[in-house]
């Protein structure tokens, strides 16, 4: 099945323990409090600290925080241009990247419900968000910035990725409300190495609406055409999809999703409000241009971790023009590299590795699904690594074979 294959990801998940059960904190009503061994008094605990104490226990909170926080280094400083983002890597020196991929009118797939004429390379569609109350309303307290969605969810809590590569095995082990994230990316987030993003599913829900007008969310965007038949759905059972379909994606500036990939599914992604800056390498690609600290020598680096956060990929990368600031390397020659404005929907063939940076606060929708003419490849996937799917979809083979034997 689907397992959005992190490269080089080292150790297991961490398990999930309430904040009570983490820290054993003192929650004097709003105010969590929690004490350390040793600590001489009793420390007000924010709920971004507790997601963090549940993220990663076996961490301290200031493992969390980036050494170059104060030094006055301009690495992890991000400069949108044009056609470039510029990602600072220290000794005021940066790498740049430059777009160079297609854009295409969605409405080219207006008719192709099953994404047969869909690109096999990663491509940005236009056009599609145009009609989304979700994008297209510029009304404050009705648009999906960060701001207004905290407004209209109240204390509603979503589920949390991101942060160092200690943490990012404990997909939505911790949460926060959108007010606290707010809270956070604005006065928090920009002294973490990695900062957290808000990756949540359950807000998409069919019946999850926003408080201050009860409106249901999913009314504000819809599912192009081309997008809107996953095959797998049809001859899997949905018990078989190990993640859910929909994201919604909420990232303070720096924050982002480590190199991976979608082995089982294509993936389309429709930005609302912000810039992303992807990096998407072909199935096929070399391991060292996903691994930026592996040289191939695996006795030097037992037990080391290669799962970089994305910022710390992009300082490592070098540039995607030719430049080598750094003196260390290029950008893989066939890396794709998209800088995403909103109102764009980033469409990724399956299979492809893809590393994603928030260059600006941003918000999202991800979602995912099994294109019909990918069935030939994915299909010998879930069976090697279901043996439960396996042994569910033997009745359906045997009469499918039943079926062509006989000739009807």
């Amino acid at each position: 099945m689907e397992r959005n294959r992190k490269a080089g990801r080292r150790g297991g998940p961490h398990t999930a323990l309430s904040a009570r059960e983490r820290c054993g904190a003192v929650v004097p009503g709003a105010s969590p409090a929690h004490r350390h061994p040793g600590d001489s008094c009793e420390r007000e605990y924010s709920e971004t600290d507790l997601a963090k104490l549940s993220i990663a226990p076996g961490a301290k909170l200031e493992d969390w925080v980036s050494p170059d926080s104060d030094t006055g280094t301009n690495k992890g400083e991000i400069t949108v241009g044009e056609n470039c983002v510029e990602v600072g890597i220290g000794a005021g020196k940066k790498n740049v990247f430059r777009d160079n991929v297609e854009r295409i009118p969605g409405s080219m797939f207006a008719d192709d419900v099953h994404g047969d004429t869909l690109p096999h390379l990663p491509t940005v569609l236009t056009g599609f968000l145009d009609e989304w109350p979700a994008y297209a309303s510029r009304e404050t307290g009705k648009s999906w910035t960060l701001q207004d969605l905290a407004a209209r969810t109240a204390g509603r809590k979503v589920s949390l990725d991101g942060g160092p590569s200690f943490a990012r095995m404990s997909m939505c082990a911790g949460s926060v409300s959108l007010a606290e994230y707010e809270r956070y990316s604005e006065k928090e987030s920009g002294k973490d190495s990695a900062p957290l993003y808000v990756f949540d599913p359950s807000i998409l829900g069919p019946r999850s609406t926003f408080c201050d007008d009860g409106s249901l969310v999913r009314d504000a965007f819809d599912t192009p055409a081309c997008f809107s038949r996953d095959a797998a759905a049809a001859v899997c059972d949905e018990k078989f999809r190990p993640l859910p379909p929909k994201w919604l994606l909420v990232g303070a500036v720096r924050s982002g999703t480590s190199i991976h990939d979608h082995p089982t599914t294509v993936a389309w992604n429709a930005l609302l409000v912000g810039c992303k800056l992807w990096c998407c390498f072909p199935p096929d690609v070399d391991e060292s241009a996903l691994l930026l600290n592996f040289d191939g020598n695996s006795s030097e680096h037992e037990g080391e971790d290669f799962d970089l956060s994305a910022l710390e990929w992009f300082c490592r990368a070098g540039s995607s023009d030719g430049e080598d600031p750094g003196g260390r390397r290029h950008l893989h020659k066939g890396a794709k590299v998209i800088i995403q404005r909103p109102g764009e929907v980033v469409f990724l063939p399956i299979g492809w590795f893809h590393v994603v940076l928030n260059v600006t606060a941003s918000t999202a929708l991800s979602m995912s699904l099994t294109l019909r003419r990918d069935l030939p490849s994915v299909l010998p996937l879930f069976l090697e690594a279901e043996r439960e799917f396996a042994l569910w979809g033997r009745p359906n083979r045997d009469f499918d074979r039943q079926e062509a034997e006989s000739g009807s």
